[in-house]
């Protein structure tokens, strides 16, 4: 019992916090934008990676994994991925990379917490205006890693 209880306390104290979102383009920016994108993989009617933007320069903002939970609220144990991404004044910006396995309910989560894999990653970039660039990684037993890429080229954006 212990060993679901800390799994449990962690999904419910990320269910009821949310996202905050502060926008990612402030106002009256005039300057380059570019385009940073999650991405999602489905394992399962009711599993998927997802590989997202959890933060930018310290601000916590939407992501695919809440967007997808939004959209699959109340549908019980199925889980149909969303696509999700934002625009981003082109510069130096620290961004907090983050992958996680999700589920259609949280009880699946609880119940397989063992295989509930996830990555951080935190690196700083400058993201180049006209650029879209996405949030890819690796979830499993052996490996898990977050990283971002340019969506064009698939070359890794390193530190």
């Amino acid at each position: 019992m212990k060993r679901l209880l800390l799994p449990f306390l962690l999904t419910l104290v990320a269910v009821c916090s949310g996202c905050v979102t502060a926008p990612a383009i402030p106002e009256n920016y005039s300057g380059p934008i570019a385009t940073v994108s999650d991405s999602a993989i489905s394992e399962t009617r009711n599993r998927a990676q997802f590989y997202y933007l959890g933060e930018i320069d310290g601000s916590r903002i939407d992501n695919v994994l809440f967007k997808t939970r939004q959209q699959n609220s109340g549908k019980g144990f199925s889980l149909a991925t969303s696509q999700y991404s934002r625009q981003v004044p082109a510069g130096l910006h620290q961004l907090k990379l983050l992958a996680k396995i999700g589920y259609g309910a949280p009880i699946q989560e609880i119940l397989n917490s063992s295989t509930v894999y996830e990555a951080e990653r935190t690196i700083k970039v400058t993201l180049e205006g006209n650029k879209t660039y996405v949030v890819k990684g690796k979830l499993s037993a052996e490996e898990n890693a977050v990283w971002l890429e340019e969506s064009d080229t698939g070359k890794r954006i390193e530190q």
